[in-house]
This record gives C-alpha cells, sequence and structure tokens, in this order.
C-alpha cells in the first residue's frame, strides 16, 4: 500500500505570508543565562531501555543537519516551550516536526526524511500553522497526553519486529525533558497504544500531515 509522507503540496504552497512576517525564525530559542541557578536546569526523564541509543543515533544526526541543539540539552526561558516528534518507517526514512513556542510567538519545522527515491535529499522547512492554530492544537495534544504518556516499556506495550513504524517524541517543557517510544502502535493492545495514535492522529490533522501508524 502506498503511503504520502510529505506535506500537501497546496498547504505547503499556501502558507501565508503573514505567518512569516508574525513568527520569529525557528530556530530561534531564548535560553537562560550559562549561570542559571540550580533551579533553572533541566529534569530530564530517559526511559533506561534498549531502543533510546539506538534510534538517538539517528534523531542526534538529523537534528545536527538541521542546525539545532539536543532537546534534552536545552534551558528554555519560562514561558517557552519545545516537542518533537519523529518517526521512523524502516527503509523509508524518519520524518521529523518541531514545535516551538518562544517569547508567547509559535513557530514550526518540518525535517522530511521520507522518500522511496535513492536521490532523496532531506531537507527542513517551515511547518504550516495547524488547522485549529497553535494555541488549540497544542491544548489538543496536551489533553490527549502528549506530556504525561508513559515510555512503551513501563507498561508492557512493545511489539516485535524490526520492520515495522516507530514513532519517538521529545518534550521539554516546565524545565523537564521527557521522551518515549511507541512501535507500530496501531497492533498493541494497551490504552496508552491508543492514545498514542490519538496524538498521531491530531498532529496528521493539523499539520495537514500523512503519517501512517501501519505499513
Amino acid at each position: 500500500m502506498r503511503y504520502a509522507f510529505i506535506l500537501n503540496s497546496a498547504a505547503t504552497l499556501g502558507i501565508a505570508l503573514s505567518f512569516f512576517a508574525s513568527c520569529e525564525s525557528s530556530k530561534t530559542v531564548n535560553y537562560v543565562a550559562a549561570n542559571a541557578a540550580h533551579d533553572q536546569e533541566v529534569h530530564v526523564e530517559i526511559p533506561q531501555d534498549s531502543w533510546e541509543p539506538i534510534f538517538f543515533r539517528e534523531i542526534d544526526r538529523r537534528t545536527t543537519l538541521a542546525k539545532l541543539l539536543r532537546l534534552r540539552s536545552m534551558v528554555l526561558a519560562n514561558g517557552d516551550l519545545e516537542a518533537r516528534f519523529w518517526v521512523d518507517a524502516s527503509y523509508f526514512g524518519m520524518d521529523g516536526i518541531i514545535v516551538r513556542r518562544s517569547s508567547g510567538i509559535w513557530s514550526g519545522t518540518y525535517i522530511h526524511g521520507f522518500s522511496r527515491k535513492p536521490d532523496f535529499k532531506q531537507y527542513d522547512d517551515q511547518l504550516q500553522q495547524p488547522r485549529s492554530g497553535w494555541d488549540k492544537a497544542w491544548q489538543r495534544l496536551t489533553e490527549a497526553g502528549l506530556l504525561t504518556l508513559p515510555d512503551a516499556s513501563k507498561v508492557g506495550c512493545k511489539v516485535g519486529g524490526k520492520d515495522g513504524i516507530v514513532f519517538v517524541f521529545e518534550t521539554n517543557v516546565n524545565r523537564t525533558y521527557r521522551t518515549y517510544m511507541y512501535n507500530d502502535p496501531a497492533y498493541a493492545q494497551c490504552n496508552e497504544a491508543k492514545q498514542m495514535l490519538n496524538i498521531i492522529s491530531i498532529i496528521n490533522q493539523e499539520f495537514g500531515l500523512q503519517w501512517p501508524t501501519t505499513k
């Protein structure tokens, strides 16, 4: 079955000039001072599971190409936040989107990675404004459990197989960094996998994506 892994071309071309004018660069982030107090450090929650070092080798490679810092090492200013959503479809490659709020201004980056073509060049692009608006889209994601969902390994919700579709999410909100992974959530039986599918559905709806959940 064929999947479309890029943004709808009409949506991409239709990004309004006013959106660019109202947003800062998607890679402009406010940081606290280097000599910040201890209570300004980031609390890091990383699952002690084998998937984490394996998948973050590729995630770190893509963030380096996009000239981004590792999210887990970023100390954001008060009120700022960032979330990174990654999907790995085996030999198709890794796709990602980055959502950021800095000084009250929302922005997003689409890190393209999916393609069947061997000469496809990965690139980054401005992410279109979500269909419901930034604040409402973020509310939908958080209400669906984006900031509280546990790693699949914590709830015994991992699905076997090497060629499935893997979703890795990262969040840095309120000085807390979290990451978790679900592979082939459409085939998992736990309630947490159903939550994950709901979050993926919201991402697809809001940003005009067609990220698959099955191959």
